[in-house]
Order: C-alpha cells, then structure tokens, then sequence
C-alpha cells in the first residue's frame, strides 16, 4: 500500500537576479504552498532584500550570502490561505541568485 503524503517537498531552481535594484518575482505562476525557504546562494556579491512588488534595500528582509529566510502559514493559529509565491519578490545586486524550496499540498 502506498503512502500519499499530504504535504510534498519540492523546489524552484535558483532565481538569478536580472538587474540590480530591482524587484523581480520569484515565479510568475501560481504556486500556493504552506511554506518556503529562502536562501541566499554563497557566491552572492550583495545582500538579497525580500519583500513585496515594491521591495528594496531600504523596506525589504535582508538575506546575506548563506543566510535563508523560512516562512510558513500556521494552520494551528486559524490560518486559512497559502502563500502564493507570486506575491514573494527579491532584489539585490545583478547575478545573485536566491534558492526556493517550499511544501505544498499534495494535489491527490
């Protein structure tokens, strides 16, 4: 008998920033997940800010080479929405790349 998880792992591949100082989305597909982790890539020459459409250095979650953010919906709190990782962006400095993995809900 097989196991149906109800929650499955899965990850994006590195988002590489295209210009420098400028928010860029981390997909443009609908992607609802119950969490996501952040990580700033160990090559990264600068600070990845995290934020909303508006994000930058001055109003976005700073993310220093190494360093990940976890976000999560908390379901024991009444939470009743996922994150949709269309409403996550990031910039920072040209090249820089950002790692995405997130648990979703399995879909059967």
């Amino acid at each position: 008998m097989a196991i149906s998880p109800l929650l499955e792992f899965d990850n994006l591949t590195a988002v590489t920033l295209a210009a420098s100082a400028t928010a860029e989305v981390l997909t443009d597909s609908e992607v609802a997940v119950e969490a996501v982790i952040l990580y700033a890539d160990d090559s990264n020459a600068g600070t990845i800010y995290v934020g909303g459409s508006a994000v930058d250095a001055a109003s976005g979650i700073p993310l220093k080479p190494k360093e990940n953010w976890p976000i999560w919906t908390d379901r024991s709190h009444g939470a009743t929405a996922d994150i949709d990782l269309r409403s996550i962006y990031v910039t920072g400095t040209m090249g820089d790349k950002v790692r995405v993995a997130y648990l979703k809900r399995d879909a059967g």
